[in-house]
């Protein structure tokens, strides 16, 4: 099991904006335009996303994304990307302990067939899950079970649930 433990902008010069989540269920509620679908698009984004969906005026400041999640076994992973792209870094450690040490080069995603690790790799080892693929097609075709599959499973937005 995987859980998201904290999102977090950090930037220049601006304090670090973090948003901190309880074991369990979480449920996001507020006015429109305070950052509930940013939310999504930062773990989108953080999945192998090529680019943030959608830009929310007050994380202007800030150029790093970092999400920390937590296995069954209480221990954490952080993930950093870059706000303006490219391939992620892994730590072993808290996103407080995180200040100038370097991490794990992990790709953001796969392309063609390559074996690379990307971010579906290092997380489905961390949750203690293994790699899979799924039937894509009525063919008999299969993909990759990435985590930008599961993803619509496990969060779902105001869109969704109005639509």
């Amino acid at each position: 099991m995987l859980q998201v433990r904290s999102i977090a902008l950090r930037g220049y010069g601006v304090s670090d904006a973090i948003v901190h989540f309880a074991d369990r269920a979480n449920v996001l509620a507020g006015e429109s335009d305070t950052g509930k679908s940013y939310l999504v698009h930062c773990l989108d984004y953080i999945f192998g996303a090529d680019k943030m969906k959608k830009r929310f005026k007050k994380a202007e400041p800030y150029s790093e994304l970092f999400v920390q999640f937590e296995n069954l076994k209480g221990e954490v992973l952080t993930l950093q990307r870059d706000l303006s792209g490219g391939d992620l870094l892994a730590y072993k450690v808290p996103l407080d302990r995180i200040s100038g040490e370097s991490g794990l080069k992990v790709a953001a995603k796969r392309t063609g067939k390559s074996k690379a690790l990307d971010v579906t790799a290092i997380l489905f080892s961390f949750a203690g899950l293994n790699e899979a693929k799924i039937r894509k097609n009525d063919r008999g075709e299969v993909i990759r079970l990435t985590l930008r599959t599961l993803l619509p499973l496990f969060l779902v937005d105001e869109i969704s649930v109005i639509a």
